[in-house]
């Protein structure tokens, strides 16, 4: 087996990466530059929100866009003062971010329709919304933000107006996670609270106070795990109807801010001063990563392979999701549970997964650029036939989706 060597130039500048490291740096010391949000749609395709502080140079901010998995990125200016964070892709082309303006009180939820290069408001009348701490899409038409203590926003029309839904707490909502289009959970904070929804988040109820948390993320329909203050680590095993704490090994003085799960065993929270916890047992035990960093990491969200975490001054951090580092523009292929035979091909190639269920899954491939070139839709026999017809010879990706939740991602090769 031949080794292949990268060697990463970011900006005119080579970067040398601790060979014993288990997350690399592929961006850092931008003092004043904080990113606070991270979203992948593919392997290759991917958006930072790149925030400036303080206040008087939000200006300056804009909305960074990778498709080579993070080893370069386009900046896009969303006009004014704002301040992005955070943000959700519904596809490669709409997307939502939340933001604060110079002067505070102009907040609003602003959409994009083309994949980030132009931003607006999407209500006719102008009128702006309070921003959002969390937002979650199910599709390009539903979604919801959590903007007001007591109170979860839905829109059903893409965002050009919002119904605020009450629960019975005062709890300042910061994360929102759905599970199907139906089930959804919500956190907070302030006022400890776990919300859940069986109606599409027509109604809330509160199902447990004893956790002050800032992120809930659920691989599976009954394992969620969330994470918060004082290094609060919690885990449902029964839908979010009970919740039991685990013990992250953190002192209280270390907040966790995000948490990624790959899968119901192995998952990935960050959080002060560098912090970022893994599990690759379900939460029995929880380790701690080297991120060879102190600034604060914001946020974490992971691709078929590799995982994401960004933060304070500039700090962005790349691992494999087996812990070792990732080679500089490397995609790895393995996937367990997704075949594909032959690849590469010059006519046509098989993709073949597990789905016992026949659920209606969508395929979508994308070139090397980013940009969607095929879709195909209602897959239930968990074979797809993919022909070539008048695609490119090049490098695709592709990724499986079923309703909002990836299935699998990878790479696809066709021949000359």
């Amino acid at each position: 087996m031949k080794t292949k060597f990268f060697l990463l130039i970011f900006l005119g500048q080579c970067l040398i990466m601790d060979a014993f490291a288990q997350w690399q740096s592929i961006q850092s010391g931008t003092q004043g530059r904080n990113y606070y949000s991270v979203f992948f749609i593919s392997d290759s395709v991917g958006f930072f929100a790149d925030c400036a502080e303080p206040p008087n140079a939000w200006s300056y901010n804009s909305f960074l866009k990778t498709i080579d998995a993070g080893n370069n990125w386009n900046g896009t200016s969303l006009g004014g003062n704002y301040c992005a964070s955070p943000f959700y892709f519904v596809n490669e082309n709409i997307g939502y971010v939340s933001y604060k303006a110079d002067p505070p009180q102009g907040k609003a939820v602003i959409k994009t329709i083309d994949g980030g290069a132009t931003w607006f408001l999407p209500n006719n009348s102008g009128t702006t919304s309070n921003g959002a701490s969390s937002i979650y899409f199910l599709n390009d038409t539903i979604g919801f933000a959590a903007m007001t203590p007591g109170y979860i926003h839905k829109t059903i029309n893409g965002a050009e107006s919002w119904m605020p839904i009450s629960y019975n707490s005062t709890s300042n909502i910061s994360s929102v996670f759905f599970t199907s289009s139906q089930t959804g959970f919500a956190v907070g904070n302030n006022n400890p609270a776990i919300l859940k929804t069986a109606d599409t988040g027509n109604n809330w109820n509160v199902i447990d106070t004893n956790y002050a948390l800032l992120s809930v993320f659920f691989p599976s329909s009954n394992i969620g795990y969330a994470v918060g203050f004082n290094g609060t680590v919690v885990k449902t095993t029964d839908a979010g109807n009970n919740w039991t704490q685990q013990n992250s090994g953190l002192s209280n003085n270390i907040s966790l801010f995000s948490i990624y799960c790959s899968d119901t065993n192995i998952c990935y929270a960050v959080g002060d001063s560098g912090t970022i916890l893994k599990t690759t047992d379900g939460g029995l035990n929880w380790q701690r990563d080297s991120s060879g960093t102190n600034q604060n990491l914001n946020s974490i969200f992971c691709t078929s392979d590799v995982c994401y975490a960004v933060g304070d001054s500039g700090i962005i951090l790349k691992t494999t999701k087996g812990g070792e580092p990732v080679s500089v523009g490397g995609i790895g292929e393995k996937n367990n549970e997704i075949k594909i035979y032959p690849n590469p091909f010059s006519t046509c190639t098989t993709i073949e997964f597990q789905n016992k269920n026949n659920e209606r899954h969508t395929l979508s491939i994308y070139n090397s650029t980013g940009q969607l070139v095929r879709k195909i839709e209602k897959i239930t026999n968990g074979i797809v036939r993919i022909e070539r017809k008048a695609l490119k010879s090049g490098l695709y990706f592709f990724q499986l989706m079923n309703n909002t939740k990836r299935v699998g991602s990878g790479k696809i090769i066709i021949e000359k």
